[in-house]
């Protein structure tokens, strides 16, 4: 089965986004789930980011599976709990997970979780969603996770794709937009819809496409460019713009209230 048998149908929701902004904070949370009752250790997690990302945690406390460190102005919170999140949260999700098939079997099988936060009052919506994918990864490498639930993303994703797209960061200007923005995609009868959910996250709206003649995999191409775009490049589109990714392609944007979201969002006229 290929990668985009796995879309939505038309009346798929995302799920409602879990990151919250305090004052002037940013707050990053996410989930990893397990199927085996596992308490995070302090050791390994602090020895895989200063050797993978060179980043030296500060203040270090721990207790009963609570750790609580510094890295670079922020605040992280890692706290593992013997209970699974409920599973309507969840279920929906999984259905529209299509870069993990088998989100439905890992959901079901789930039996506690770690909590992963960071809060930061000092760095850019963007430094402080790499460093928060960065002590995902040290979680999730250092322990049996099934994967990882980033609610402000919409996003359900495998412990081995979430690590596997983590590499990219270790380049220069890499940055693995599908581990930090979900792209939903609609089949209709002739038309196709798409949209993407997280992009709040940076400080932009996010982007969405109605009614495209255009398929599915052309739609997906179309925001994961744009979306790495704003994101990697700091751009704020406004409605009335054109855009492209080409000197030839041009794209009129609107402002309206989102299909697929509560919230306003840019849409792209393709």
């Amino acid at each position: 089965m290929g990668l985009f048998d796995f879309f939505g149908k038309r009346d798929s929701k995302p799920t409602e986004g879990v990151k919250k902004t305090q004052g002037k904070k940013d707050v990053g949370l996410a989930f990893a789930i397990f199927d085996k009752i596992n308490t995070p250790n302090e050791s390994e997690i602090l020895s895989y980011l200063d050797y993978e990302w060179n980043l030296k945690a500060e203040g270090v406390t721990s207790d009963k599976g609570v750790i609580i460190f510094t890295i670079n102005k922020a605040r992280v919170v890692i706290a593992f709990m013997p209970v699974p999140i409920p599973k309507p949260e969840l279920e929906n999700l999984a259905l529209v997970s299509y870069l993990w098939p088998k989100a439905s079997e890992a959901v079901e099988s789930h039996n506690s979780q770690a909590m992963i936060s960071v809060i930061s009052d000092g760095n850019s919506p963007l430094e402080n969603m790499k460093l928060l994918a960065k002590v995902i990864g040290s979680v999730l490498s250092t322990s049996p996770a099934l994967g990882v639930y980033i609610g402000s993303q919409s996003l359900l994703l495998s412990r081995e794709y979430y690590l596997d797209s983590l590499e990219l960061m270790k380049e220069a200007d890499g940055l693995p937009i599908a581990i930090f923005v979900y792209i939903g995609l609609i089949a209709g009868e002739g038309v196709n819809d798409a949209y993407t959910f997280g992009l709040k996250s940076f400080g932009k709206k996010d982007l969405e496409i109605l009614n495209s003649k255009k398929d599915i995999e052309n739609l997906h191409e179309l925001l994961f460019d744009m979306s790495a775009y704003v994101v990697k490049s700091n751009v704020t589109i406004k409605p009335g713009e054109t855009v492209g990714r080409t000197a030839e392609e041009k794209i009129v944007v609107s402002k309206a209230k989102g299909e697929y979201t509560n919230e306003e969002v840019l849409r792209l006229h393709v």
